[in-house]
């Protein structure tokens, strides 16, 4: 979200943070978790802390556990 709203390539954030385009791109699409080290090296490219760009990710996935809860929820009442 922060690369495109900023209009960042993933090769430009990876290799201004030291890793791989791949592995950016897993950490991005959420096939790989990035590592302390990873956060550390990403964070200061977005003019973030480490702690700022964490909690960031928490907030979202929150957002995605209440959706995932409320369709869960409907689709249950939905059954006989």
């Amino acid at each position: 979200m922060l690369r495109v709203k900023r209009q960042l390539s993933q090769l430009y954030v990876a290799e201004k943070s030291g890793y791989s385009q791949r592995y950016y791109l897993r950490v991005e699409r959420g096939t790989q978790n990035p590592t302390y080290k990873f956060m550390l090296a990403v964070a200061p490219i977005f003019g973030l802390m480490p702690s700022q760009l964490l909690a960031m990710a928490e907030r979202k996935h929150r957002q995605f556990l209440q959706k995932r809860a409320a369709g869960q929820a409907t689709t249950k009442s939905k059954r006989p």
